[in-house]
């Protein structure tokens, strides 16, 4: 258990973590990665280590309890987080004409692999896309 047990316990604490899951409901690290996962943690971006302005004023981010326990925890102590394996679909734009078109981007321990999108532009067939952003 931890030493701010008491804290997480009161009464305004669930209701400030409800608020706070209420108004972003998704798990702030899954969505920068393209995934949709329901976050279940009210967060405190910077740890409070028990500084009670902290602990109530926050600032706070909504994160599900693998990102809370695992990534969260590297990155509080130095670290980085585990790299994202998994496919992810972003958008490219083209340099020339402009048109964006989806690709699928493949992330594995080893790098990461582009579909042919990201080769050439779909429209104009002439410029390189380049990556703007995850849907």
């Amino acid at each position: 258990m931890s030493k701010w047990s008491r804290l997480y316990n009161d009464v305004q604490w669930r209701k400030l973590r409800a608020r706070q899951l209420r108004d972003e409901p998704l798990c702030r690290m899954c969505n920068a990665r393209g995934q949709i996962t329901l976050a279940t943690i009210c967060d405190h971006i910077e740890p409070h280590k028990g500084d009670l302005v902290k602990f109530w004023s926050g600032p706070f981010m909504s994160l599900c309890a693998e990102h809370h326990s695992s990534d969260k925890q590297r990155i509080e102590k130095g670290g980085k987080p585990k790299p994202f394996i998994g496919t992810l679909k972003a958008i490219y734009k083209c340099t020339d004409c402009g048109h964006e078109q989806s690709v699928t981007e493949v992330h594995t321990e080893h790098g990461v692999y582009v579909g042919s999108g990201a080769n050439w532009c779909d429209k104009c067939e002439l410029g390189k896309p380049e990556r703007k952003e995850t849907p």
